[in-house]
């Protein structure tokens, strides 16, 4: 880990880099669906960016690199919670943790490689920081990741989280590979499954049936934002997909062999199949022989409306 340190040599400063940064960005990954990964980073290191050094997790190579602002952050403790002791090589260790942690989870769940190559940039997400823990960028292999986000969840701010931003946005890159045109709706809907089954994971079936919707989830504001047919937010998407998993858990919804395993393989065929829309989940439902206690096949508009008329009750 010590790798990391030699960075300092190599961090370019610069005025405006944040503003620069996002500017940039933006104009290279408008209305493209080419992978953008080179031309994104050569953007990143030109306004001041450090290689930190690598690491390997499932026979991906993973590439790390920190922002002159993040760097800033680091070197002045200028963190969201101050007065806690920092070490930079445990907090860079417990992020190496994370990131191989679970996607080594997805890559048992892929048993495949989609690619050999990922970028997590360190970076100062500002003010939008109270949205974002980490972002993929699209079209890319690269993930940033919030400093300050991150040294929350390093201190043991639920924790938890960290696991699950770290296999939403590594499944978030191989979604743009796999089925890279894909609806926002679905390409975040089969993030947060991927998201629960790490929760189900480290924490366990009942933990997830009692505590996601509260610790991760958040309150949904009216029943009806469940049936909406277009992203509207995270909020319901993260309600619909425990509603269904939850259901598979506790056989609402029947599924032969393990549930959890059935999970795990219906995952990949959702986030892997090249269909938009609904089929893609519907398709993935009926490889997998999920029906009701009725026999009845599952389809998203069946779980939509089950959990409307739930919540309506």
């Amino acid at each position: 880990m010590k790798d990391f340190l030699l960075a300092a040599t190599l961090l370019i400063q610069q005025p405006n880099f944040k503003e620069s940064l996002e500017a940039c960005i933006e104009e290279g990954l408008q209305n493209t669906q080419e992978d953008e990964t080179e031309r994104n980073l050569d953007i990143l290191k030109s306004h001041g960016l450090a290689e930190l050094g690598k690491f390997e997790a499932s026979r991906i190579n993973v590439n790390y690199y920190i922002t002159a602002s993040a760097q800033n952050i680091i070197d002045t403790g200028n963190f969201d919670i101050q007065g806690e002791s920092f070490s930079l090589d445990r907090f860079l260790d417990f992020i190496e943790d994370k990131f191989r942690n679970n996607i080594g989870y997805f890559q048992d769940i892929a048993n495949r490689r989609n690619i050999n190559e990922l970028h997590l940039v360190i970076e100062d997400f500002g003010e939008e920081r109270a949205n974002n823990i980490s972002v993929a960028i699209i079209n890319t292999r690269i993930i940033k990741i919030d400093v300050r986000r991150w040294h929350k969840l390093y201190l043991g701010r639920r924790q938890y989280l960290a696991n699950l931003t770290s296999i939403h946005e590594f499944t978030h890159i191989n979604n743009y590979i796999l089925d890279n045109d894909e609806v926002k709706l679905h390409r975040e809907l089969s993030a947060i499954i991927f998201e629960s089954l790490s929760y189900i994971k480290n924490e366990g079936e009942q933990a997830y049936i009692h505590a996601y919707l509260r610790n991760v989830a958040g309150n949904l504001e009216s029943p009806e934002n469940i049936l909406n047919e277009e992203y509207s937010g995270m909020v319901p998407l993260r309600h619909l997909a425990h509603y269904f998993i939850e259901n598979i858990i506790n056989g609402g919804y029947a599924v032969e062999g393990n549930k959890i395993e059935k999970l795990e393989d219906f995952a990949y065929s959702y986030l892997a199949d090249s269909e938009n829309g609904d089929k893609g989940f519907d398709d993935a439902c009926l490889a997998m022989g999920i029906k009701d206690s009725n026999n009845n096949r599952i389809t998203l508009e069946k779980v939509r409306n089950d959990l409307y008329q739930q919540l309506r009750e």
